[in-house]
């Protein structure tokens, strides 16, 4: 199990892209893509527990990650592009995992991961 998966790299990439802060440029983050793509070949399930407004997801001090709202924001929104919006293809159909996205209360993740088990595999 991770708490990471491919797409995590491209929008963390893709954010310091355009904030300019690092080498890291938009020919980066493309060139990213293939080994994105065969990295979550090899994946069984997905699980996307995407920031809401009405779930929203609190931001720990743990001295460890930097507490920037606004840059987690803009991440989130590249990933919600990435995932809903397909801003880059990632998932080939027919060797991508089982993706879900979970956005509900904390309490109804645990049927919703079951059920997404228990469905075969393709």
């Amino acid at each position: 199990m991770l708490d990471r998966w491919p797409v995590d790299e491209i929008a963390y990439s893709q954010y310091t892209a355009n904030c300019k802060t690092s080498d890291i440029s938009n020919n980066f983050v493309t060139d990213m893509l293939p080994h994105a793509r065969e990295s979550i070949q090899h994946l069984d399930l997905l699980v996307w527990l995407p920031i809401t407004n009405a779930w929203p997801v609190e931001m720990e001090d743990d001295g460890i990650r930097t507490i920037d709202l606004p840059g987690r924001d803009d991440v989130d929104a590249i990933l919600k592009q990435i995932c809903r919006e397909q801003r880059v293809v990632v998932m080939n159909d027919c060797i991508a995992p089982a993706f879900i996205e979970l956005w509900d209360a904390r309490e109804e993740h645990l049927d919703k991961l079951v059920q997404a088990i228990k469905k075969p595999m393709a």
